[in-house]
This record gives C-alpha cells, structure tokens and sequence, in this order.
C-alpha cells in the first residue's frame, strides 16, 4: 500500500488534498440542505468537485493497472491513496440516497456518464475487498443519523408534490426537484461553458 518511491509519496500525499478539498465537505452540504436553494448549491459544488477528481485522475494518474483488470488507480496499483479516502468515498456514494431518500441522486451513474475517469477509479476502488468488507452502511447511517438529528426532520418537511422537479425564475429549483436533475443540470452549464 505505501509508496514505491518519492514521486509515488508526492502524488499520493496531492491525490488525497486533492480529494479533500474538492468533495470533503460536499456530502455535509447535500444532506444538511434544507431548502433546493441550499441544495442546488451543494449540487453545484459537488460537480465542481467530481469534475476536479475526474481531471486530476486523467492528468496525474498511471495509464494501466499493474494488479491487471484494467482498473486505473491513482499510482497504478491499490495504494494508500485509495485506503485514505475510500471511507468517504463510499459515505459520498451510499448515504444521500440512504438519509435524504427524496433526493434520488446515485453519484456512480453520473460519474459514469459525465466523468469516465473517475467512475474507473471508483468503481476500482469500492470493488476492493478491504474496502468493501470494512464498511457497514447500517451502522454508518446510524451514526450519521444521530450526530445530525435534523436529517430526519429536514426529508420529512420537505414537500413531495409540489412542483415536480420544475425549474423556476433565476435558477431556483422547485420541491421535488431531485439532485440528480439539479447535477445533470449543472453538469451541462459547466460543459457547455
């Protein structure tokens, strides 16, 4: 797991800063919004982030796997990159849609479609076997749930007919919206700017 040499520590040590600062905080921000203004901006900000991963991944990142499957991973081989941020990695991919089940946002389907690079490095990642075996999303909800008590509150005042996922005046999304269609919204203007 530990780095082969200085270059392999460096890259490692940017990767996780990298990962830190583009989508540490974001699932904090999507499960705490209470309002689809407060989401749309988390929404924003983790896309910004996906897309700083995915770009980082594509410059930085070996080309082939050395353990073979054709899985790219940040120094070409599962390292201590990968073990630091696969805790978060999985509570980003697992727990929106376990606490916040109205936002219906499965972050892998987007990832796939609109970040390729970093959908292989995740998928990668979530498919190792100390990676999958060390996490409980039972437990980790649990905790979640108990350290933010207004999780509960919040889905459950958030209205579920009104609007239907319609977008309104000056960028404002109405209740309902899912945050799948608010990051694929996002996703778009970013591209397409």
């Amino acid at each position: 797991l530990g780095p082969r040499d200085a270059r392999e520590r460096a890259k490692i040590t940017l990767f996780v800063d990298c990962f830190d600062r583009s989508v540490g905080g974001v699932l904090e921000r999507v499960l705490a919004a209470t309002d689809h203004d407060k989401l749309y901006r988390a929404s924003e900000s983790l896309v910004e982030g996906l897309m700083t991963l995915d770009t980082w991944l594509n410059t930085h990142s070996a080309d082939a796997d050395s353990e073979g499957g054709g899985f790219v991973f940040v120094c070409g081989r599962f390292t201590v990159a990968e073990a630091l941020v696969a805790p978060a990695l999985q509570r980003l991919v697992h727990l929106p849609s376990r606490l916040r089940p109205e936002l219906t946002c499965d972050i892998m389907a987007i990832a796939k479609i609109r970040f390729p690079r970093l959908y292989r490095w995740a998928t990668a990642t979530l498919a190792r076997e100390s990676v999958a075996q060390t996490f409980d999303i039972e437990k980790t909800a649990a905790v979640k749930q108990r350290a933010t008590p207004f999780f509960a509150a919040a889905a459950a005042a958030t209205p579920a007919d009104e609007g239907h996922g319609q977008r309104r005046e000056h960028g404002e999304w109405a209740p309902g919206t899912s945050l799948e269609a608010m990051l694929a919204s996002r996703v778009s203007a970013v591209r397409g700017a």
